[in-house]
């Protein structure tokens, strides 16, 4: 049965992350390579690929969110000519990573997908709500989103079976009405099927928990959605 309403996580699932950090290591080099010894934007990316992690502060990290973590790793490891403190590398985080935002393969197509078919799209994230709004802003998406819920917003965070509830009721839906699309297994797909939605892991992010039993849906890209509709076929198992 097709869904009423198709929601998405953001990062790894809209945006492919790794694409939109390397992006932004360029325009960060750009901007500060006259304070910089690094000869080109590689080290950057390096950095701020090991300290964000997939989008995941690591449970023993030191830092309270991974904008800090990035930001302050960045002024300390860096090799500066004219040393920049934490809180300036930080600044020039939160003006420009959301917009540096890459849409992951497929997602432009699956969306406008959906809507031929009538179908509601919401992003359900956790994370701040202006980095959630300049992302969507940047991949030219908000004017297609029909709902947007974040967790600061909320106040309640993935896997919590309350934030995808509260998702569905902004559209008039029932969960069981609504399907979720997301790269991690516990917030996303374990999250979205214990609300009482259809849940699809989009594979290749993170992995799947080896002591799980196996997803009943899964897919390698967004465009093996898009084919469910254009062909009229369910999520094939994992």
């Amino acid at each position: 049965m097709s869904p009423k309403a198709v929601f998405f996580d953001l990062d790894n699932t809209l945006t492919h992350r790794a694409l939109s950090i390397a992006r932004y290591a360029e325009i960060f080099y750009l901007a500060f390579r006259e304070q910089l010894k690094e000869k080109n934007a590689d080290n950057i990316n390096a950095i701020i690929t090991r300290e964000d992690n997939g989008g995941y502060l690591p449970e023993n990290s030191p830092f309270s969110s991974i904008r800090e973590a990035v930001s302050q790793t960045l002024a300390s490891e860096l090799r500066w000519i004219d040393p920049q403190q934490g809180m300036t590398v930080l600044e020039h985080w939160v003006n420009h990573f959301p917009s540096a935002a890459i849409l992951m393969p497929g997602a432009n197509e699956l969306i406008d997908e959906l809507i031929r078919h009538g179908i509601a799209i919401g992003v359900i994230s956790n994370g701040a709500e202006w980095s959630r709004n300049k992302t969507l802003e940047a991949l030219s998406l908000s004017e297609k989103i029909g709902v947007m819920l974040c967790s600061e917003r909320f106040g309640e965070s993935k896997p919590s079976p309350k934030i995808f509830h509260a998702g569905a009721n902004r559209l008039g839906l029932r969960p069981d009405q609504c399907w979720y699309v997301g790269d991690h297994p516990v917030n996303d797909y374990q999250g979205a099927k214990n609300a009482g939605m259809k849940a699809i892991w989009l594979k290749g992010f993170h992995p799947w928990p080896g002591r799980w039993v196996d997803t009943e849906y899964s897919v390698n890209s967004l465009n093996e959605i898009t084919m469910m509709f254009t062909q009229h076929a369910l999520p094939r198992p994992w």
